[in-house]
């Protein structure tokens, strides 16, 4: 652009001078004018393009800016690490209908998020911390017959995913006993019994036990049956943990209290 403009005066000037027959002392004359106007039109050149230069670094400033600030992540109001963590698992959950509870569960001093996806089976999420970041135990029943209870005074967890109650499943048991190791929770026993036979015929009625297990192992049904009592016991003995419900007048505080992260409030069901 420079190049073309001080080109095109200078042509102006030299036709002026071939046109008008001057003298030498006209011809200096205009020579210095030339030199005057080309050196103050480069000049203006020079300026316009300094203009522009900085209005395109302004604009991509502010272009890049306004990018910046859109992608920035949202600030973090979680006290600790692990409460972030476990709130944003919950972001990502489909559904919440049965409630939260997060307490120490286990006595590691770090709370857990014990997490009721649904309010009739009981379908639990237990979120732990440990060195490694988040760890799950997801805890699936049948939607009925089933268990999950909470044993505080030796902090582990009972759970019966499904029993026997029909004729089909007669005799039908399987519990394992969770307990935490001081950085994962794991099976420290299990007991489990195939469904046998039982009904009645011609006024007769006949029963078969099916094979039954105790911590893997095969055992004969008298031993399996003390074995269950045990467990029997500690279910009736015991509670589903005390969960805060989405109905409860303090669900939403106890969430943004406890889980302050937390934003999915689409994926909560209350039970209006």
């Amino acid at each position: 652009m420079k190049k073309s403009a001080l080109a095109i005066l200078a042509a102006i000037f030299a036709l002026s001078l071939a046109s008008c027959g001057n003298t030498a002392a006209d011809e200096q004359t205009l020579a210095e004018i030339e030199q005057t106007t080309l050196a103050e039109t480069a000049a203006e050149i020079t300026e316009a393009e300094t203009e522009t230069t900085t209005t395109t670094a302004e604009t991509t400033s502010e272009t890049t800016t306004e990018a910046e600030t859109e992608t920035e992540p949202a600030e973090c109001h979680c006290p600790t690490e692990w409460q972030h963590a476990y709130s944003e698992y919950m972001n990502e959950l489909t559904v919440i209908a049965g409630g939260v509870y997060f307490s120490d569960i286990n006595g590691d001093e770090i709370p857990e998020a014990v997490i009721s996806k649904w309010t009739s089976d009981k379908d639990t999420i237990i979120l732990y911390y440990n060195d490694n970041g988040m760890g799950e135990l997801h805890l699936e029943p049948n939607p009925n017959w089933a268990y999950v209870d909470y044993i505080p005074d030796t902090m582990q967890i009972l759970f019966c995913p499904f029993y026997g109650h029909t004729t089909g499943t007669w005799g039908y048991e399987e519990y394992y006993l969770f307990s935490w190791n001081g950085s994962d929770y794991e099976e420290t026993s299990t007991i489990y019994r195939e469904s046998g036979i039982y009904g009645i015929c011609d006024g007769i009625e006949y029963e078969e036990l099916g094979q039954a297990y105790i911590d893997g192992k095969e055992v004969d049904n008298d031993t399996f049956e003390v074995k269950l009592a045990e467990f029997e016991k500690l279910r009736d003995e015991n509670n589903y943990f005390p969960i805060v419900k989405p109905d409860d007048e303090n669900f939403e505080s106890y969430m943004k209290e406890n889980f302050p992260c937390f934003d999915n409030w689409d994926i909560v069901y209350y039970n209006d």
